[in-house]
């Protein structure tokens, strides 16, 4: 499927100033497991998300059914902000993926985050990630 025939946004989402709080394997999981609730319903294809010890990054494209971005990101980090007491930050920051180049370009940054910020070597030492085969 061609880039063009659906938006896919970037999306990152901050934590509010705290201990690495996202990356306790309690709430990492659950992270993981509503990426795939959603991916399963067809809301949501994430073609990579990220999960850092204060925020997250992700390359999703949301189903034809979705109810938009804000919406979207809004029920998702109630919900887990209720299921794991996680304290968001207010809105989110995207980026439109435009061609094939941006979409590599924001991948790759995305992957090696964790090694950027020091925690790992190499990007698939990363554990608290989801990258698609498609």
């Amino acid at each position: 499927m061609s880039l063009r025939t659906k938006p896919i946004l970037s999306q990152f989402a901050a934590r509010k100033e705290g201990p690495p709080y996202l990356i306790q394997p309690q709430v990492a999981n659950a992270v993981i497991e509503s990426l795939i609730r959603r991916k399963k319903l067809g809301a949501w294809h994430p073609f990579i998300f990220l999960i850092m010890p204060d925020h997250v990054h992700g390359i999703i494209r949301f189903g034809m059914d979705s109810k938009g971005m804000k919406s979207e990101l809004r029920n998702w980090k109630s919900s887990l902000a209720k299921s794991q007491n996680i304290e968001w930050q207010e809105g989110f920051f995207d980026h439109r993926i435009r061609d094939d180049n941006s979409f590599t370009e924001k991948f790759e940054y995305i992957l090696q985050n964790p090694v950027r910020a020091g925690l790992v070597e190499q990007a698939q030492d990363w554990h608290w990630k989801i990258v698609s085969e498609d």
